[in-house]
């Protein structure tokens, strides 16, 4: 690598985070515009797509030539470290040299320097979670929706269940809702390493995360609609004259007539946290304490009450639905728990592993070892063993 490889690598770094100069900037442009290979490589380092794949890239150089773990790199100040560098910092070489090397390098057959201690090491990994899940009909027998074609695969009274692509499960009612007799209900359930989307009766929209289930009524009838939740999901619900209500763990109601909103209610977490991005939601404990949200609000209950936080990180809240993990100022153990659950693993922790927080967000789509990978210059490291992530200094 030239010392002027070295010195583009630390303009893209510093452009990726927003901090060049002028002057760095044009010495950049005149970098990019130098040739065509320039402009790709560019291109590739500051999208998305391609810092994600120069982290695939830096983690399939480590596996083929069993290598240590990259270098600790401290990218930001404090105790605080944003995956959004770290991505960065994973596509060139000012702050890995073999990724820079290995990006650029590995496409012309070029041999690529290792300069780090080499030593064996036994890789294994773990697929992301996908679209799975377990459908409980009202007489009690169960459904597996990923060994289900699409099409019609239950009818419920009036109503029908249609399994579509890419996860959905479509419940469309034929005609009127029963107004007597008992109500049937069905319930959706996630495993760990899951996630599903299911449209209600009325039209509604669940998204359901990893570890969660809900239970709905195949028709909505009487004076309200409501359903039961446990875990984590994001409603959209349709506006109609009757009112919706979440009940949450057998704990909390949430109680809107047609809006957007996320719910986090996972029993390992601290606590239930209620999201607003569209419409009013109100929240009310056990005890009766309630709370009424705007959007952009979001309400925490905890062992201490109910609160109204003003200003969260929406997008944080709501990441998962899209395909990522967003943290900020996360402390380790609740990265370690989101990964748990999508990737259905036990973590343990040696016990002289540092304390640190986390801000950023990288793709859900992504193994476990990449994600790691990405962690790791955090200054923590990992070992995966079967269906065990060993979290170690």
């Amino acid at each position: 690598m030239t010392d002027r490889e070295d010195d583009i690598a630390k303009l893209i770094k510093r452009h990726n985070q927003g901090e060049l100069t002028d002057n760095e900037r044009n010495t950049l442009i005149d970098w990019v515009n130098e040739s065509d290979e320039n402009r790709r490589v560019f291109n590739e380092l500051t999208s998305e797509n391609g810092v994600q794949l120069a982290v695939r890239e830096m983690y399939a150089f480590k596996r083929q030539h069993h290598t240590n773990e990259p270098a600790v790199v401290e990218l930001y100040q404090g105790k605080t470290y944003w995956f959004k560098y770290i991505l960065a910092a994973a596509a060139i070489i000012a702050v890995v040299s073999m990724v820079w090397m290995f990006a650029i390098n590995s496409r012309k057959n070029n041999p690529v320097a290792v300069t780090k201690t080499v030593t064996k090491k036994t890789f294994q990994d773990l697929a992301p979670g996908g679209n799975k899940a377990v459908l409980t009909l009202a007489d009690g027998s169960t459904i597996v929706l990923d060994n289900k074609s699409n099409g019609v695969i239950a009818e419920e009274g009036k109503t029908t269940i249609n399994k579509k692509e890419d996860g959905q499960l479509e419940y469309k009612a034929q005609g009127l809702a029963a107004t007597e007799g008992a109500a049937r209900y069905n319930t959706i359930s996630t495993p760990r390493g899951g996630q599903y989307q299911l449209t209600l009766p009325d039209g509604s929209k669940v998204w359901l995360n990893a570890a969660s289930s809900l239970k709905f009524p195949v028709e909505f009838s009487g004076k309200e609609r409501v359903v039961q939740l446990t875990g984590e999901a994001y409603f959209e619900v349709v506006h109609k004259d009757l009112p919706f209500q979440v009940v949450v763990n057998n704990a909390m109601k949430v109680q809107v007539l047609g809006t957007h909103f996320n719910i986090m209610a996972y029993e390992e977490e601290a606590a239930v946290k209620t999201t607003l991005l569209q419409g009013k939601v109100r929240v009310e404990n056990e005890q009766q304490q309630a709370v009424t949200l705007q959007p952009g609000e979001q309400s925490l209950l905890t062992s201490g009450g109910l609160k109204v936080k003003t200003d969260p990180d929406v997008a944080e809240a709501v990441a998962w639905k899209d395909g990522k993990f967003k943290f900020v100022h996360a402390d380790l153990k609740a990265v370690m728990r989101n990964l748990a659950r999508w990737y259905d693993v036990q973590i343990e922790y040696d016990k002289n592993v540092p304390e640190k927080s986390f801000s950023g967000e990288i793709s859900r789509r992504l193994n476990a070892s990449e994600v790691l990978s990405v962690i790791e210059f955090a200054g923590v490291h990992f070992k995966i063993e079967g269906k065990k992530i060993m979290v170690l200094p």
